[in-house]
């Protein structure tokens, strides 16, 4: 049988870019849960992110793992936290913030591989520190009951003994409320210490934000919240255990749950550079800095630009000019590419030919 080859936006069998133009910037990295798969489990997320534009270019990950209904070899969630760890390390660079977004069991894999880094003393290196945020969409902390309730039927009953075939097992088995859990929820309590979400990151200390649907039937918001016991505060969202990460549209609450914390985290990234460019000390220091956040505001730029000048055709002197002024407001403190978009336009000298005219009597 012919190997089937790897499409361009593929990395491997368990990795796929939304935008692989896009690769080198901060990364978004969707990990799905137990029998979802890394695409269609997200539905209109990855393209709202991509799309929006009160955000940056961005590095959209999806990252995957075998869990379905057919026979097959299903690994256990620490052997798939190392494999997402070894990923994250090959497809990430090195000082470019990682916001792991995870539903179900996908958020254990997630959290298993923060807290075995930290336990082996690996927090401080590539990619672990470079995790900022996590968001965890249903994420059963302290396990699922349904998982249980399954496992205990297969156990009972003879005749699933051949459908148990088609479950994977090993990963039924960590979901229960004691055993795999319970070691990582203390491994969490150990190496884990959330903070608020102006705070700098560094090593073991990372933003949590827990989200919860209100009529999801297979986690609990106890078992959701786990340790963090709601700290930072816990998202009660209207949706079921598979709905709750589906946002439709760039205001459902289900997409700001992760763009709000997400345009914060961003916001101090600018700011950094910002701060470089002004005064960071090397020329070529400055002027890399300058570099990135013309490459990745590039459209909000644009705007800038469109809003100053009326679209028409600028000198170099004008793109200066307006460049200078947004990146002196983003140095001064931290603001949301919005808010510097406003601010830039405000403090822009327009030429006149370039108003709309008054109205006429």
């Amino acid at each position: 049988m012919p190997r089937k080859t790897l499409s361009a936006q593929q990395v491997s069998r368990e990795a796929t870019w939304w935008d692989k133009d896009n690769k080198d910037y901060d990364a978004v990295v969707f990990v799905h849960g137990i029998l979802g798969d890394q695409i269609g489990t997200w539905g209109h997320f990855p393209a709202l992110l991509h799309d929006d534009p009160d955000l940056p270019k961005l590095a959209i990950l999806h990252w995957g793992y075998k869990s379905a209904l057919v026979p097959g070899r299903y690994h256990d969630i620490a052997l798939e936290s190392q494999g997402l760890t070894s990923d994250l390390r090959l497809l990430t660079h090195e000082g470019e913030a990682i916001h792991l977004v995870a539903h179900s069991m996908g958020g254990l894999i997630a959290l298993r591989s923060l807290t075995q880094a930290a336990a082996s003393r690996r927090a401080r290196a590539h990619p672990i520190d470079s995790v900022s945020l996590v968001t965890l969409y249903a994420t059963p902390l302290q396990g699922s009951a349904l998982a249980k309730l399954i496992m205990g039927q297969v156990s009972k009953r003879r005749w699933l003994t051949f459908a148990s075939r088609f479950l994977p097992r090993r990963q039924l088995e960590d979901l229960q409320p004691i055993g795999f859990v319970d070691e990582l929820q203390s491994d969490i309590r150990q190496y884990l210490t959330p903070v608020d979400l102006e705070a700098e990151t560094s090593e073991t200390r990372v933003t949590v934000q827990v989200v919860v649907g209100k009529d999801d039937d297979a986690v609990t918001i106890d078992s959701a919240e786990g340790p963090f016991d709601g700290d930072p505060e816990t998202l009660l969202l209207e949706g079921t255990h598979s709905t709750v990460k589906l946002p439709d549209h760039l205001e459902d609450v289900r997409y700001i749950s992760l763009k709000q914390n997400l345009v914060r985290k961003l916001s101090h990234r600018l700011h950094g550079w910002a701060r470089t460019w002004r005064d960071g000390g090397t020329a070529t220091a400055s002027r890399m800095a300058a570099v990135r956040v013309a490459e990745q505001y590039e459209s909000q730029l644009g705007e800038c630009f469109e809003l100053c000048f009326g679209g028409r055709y600028l000198t170099a002197a004008e793109e200066d000019a307006v460049f200078t002024t947004f990146l002196d407001f983003a140095a001064g403190d931290t603001h949301s590419p919005a808010e510097l978009i406003t601010m830039t336009v405000a403090a822009m000298t327009v030429p006149d030919s370039v108003l709309p005219a008054p109205p006429t009597a």
